[in-house]
């Protein structure tokens, strides 16, 4: 249910940005067609008298809304703090009143029929699952009016700067929502777990997200992937503690032995003992991974493309980029890399 409302809002918002830009289109060719009449009105006269004064409802809409700046006077001599920083400048009004519209629209679908009176948790899932799609949606006209080939600069008559004005205002939105986004993960986390839970999951959290997407879209049969392969490097078994929730979740899924195998690779175990595979699609091994082997492996059982994806130190992405580069000539593999640099 939430969902779709997720996605029917993210629908009103764009339907919201294209109702504007329709309303300045309408707008701008009414200026247009002004204009034009003005002109073939006016070729052969010489007075043109009669143009001298304007409708008094556009004259004022001109005044205090479309030429006014947003205080008295000042709209583009830019704020300098110093001669290194600059604040920009001020926007115009008219500027001021669509990024407010804009900005409350999307305050507005981010917590409409959030139910913020039930357990947090509860809320706050709701509230990731909408801003993170609104965010996402949000991407689409920010992106088409980042360029300077922005088709609506010649359809609207409106200039570069001013579309820059709101891919940068739609730029914050984006931000604000995507920091909304984060929040609603981190505090339940935190409530319920504690900082140290926090930071582990963020390091291997990516990579056991899409195992569980992968899984679960072979089981709907909504994903190509018909060979998963997990190999995850750890120095301890009590490591494992970190994900315990997603490995039993993972487990319980119906038809994942179809799909999935998950290789442990324990870098410092404390004796031999502590090495023992559960069963043939979860398997332990002491000592690290060899990526030439693992690939080699994985090639000789490849079902179609397949895709590396790598998170972890610098030496051991560098040798998996390594290894997938160099099969380029006998297989299909693209190589993905998580990483975490300045």
């Amino acid at each position: 249910y939430y969902d779709s409302l997720d996605f029917r809002y993210a629908y009103f918002d764009i339907v919201a940005l294209a109702a504007l830009v329709f309303a300045l289109f309408l707008w701008n060719s009414s200026i247009r067609i002004s204009g034009h009449l003005r002109r073939l009105v006016s070729l052969n006269n010489e007075t043109q008298r009669y143009f001298t004064r304007g409708d008094s409802r556009i004259a004022w809409l001109k005044e205090h809304i479309i030429y006014a700046p947003l205080f008295r006077t000042r709209h583009n001599r830019e704020f300098q703090l110093s001669r290194a920083v600059n604040m920009g400048i001020l926007p115009s009004r008219f500027q001021s009143l669509v990024f407010t519209a804009l900005l409350f629209l999307n305050v507005f679908y981010c917590v409409v029929n959030i139910p913020f009176g039930q357990p947090l948790k509860t809320a706050a899932t709701l509230v990731r699952n909408r801003t993170g799609t609104i965010a996402t949606i949000n991407m689409i006209p920010l992106v088409i009016l980042a360029g300077r080939n922005n088709p609506l600069i010649p359809l609207l008559g409106i200039s570069f700067d001013t579309w820059n004005f709101f891919h940068r205002s739609l730029a914050r939105i984006v931000v604000l929502e995507s920091i909304a986004h984060v929040i609603s993960f981190v505090v339940p986390k935190v409530q319920a777990q504690g900082w140290s839970a926090l930071s582990t999951s963020l390091h291997v959290g990516g990579m056991l997200f899409y195992g569980l997407v992968l899984v679960a879209g072979f089981t709907t049969g909504t994903v190509a992937a018909r060979r998963v392969t997990l190999v995850w490097v750890i120095q301890s078994p009590e490591h494992l503690e970190w994900i315990r929730p997603w490995m039993t979740t993972i487990l319980g899924m119906d038809r994942r032995r179809e799909i999935l195998r998950i290789m442990l690779f324990i870098t410092r175990p404390r004796n031999t003992k502590e090495i023992h595979s559960p069963s043939t699609t979860v398997q332990m091994f002491p000592g690290r991974p060899n990526p030439d082997t693992l690939i080699d492996m994985e090639i000789e059982n490849q079902v179609g493309a397949m895709g590396v994806l790598v998170c972890g130190t610098g030496d051991l992405s560098d040798d998996v980029r390594r290894v997938c580069r160099r099969r380029q000539a006998t297989s299909n593999i693209d190589f993905l890399e998580e990483s975490f640099s300045w």
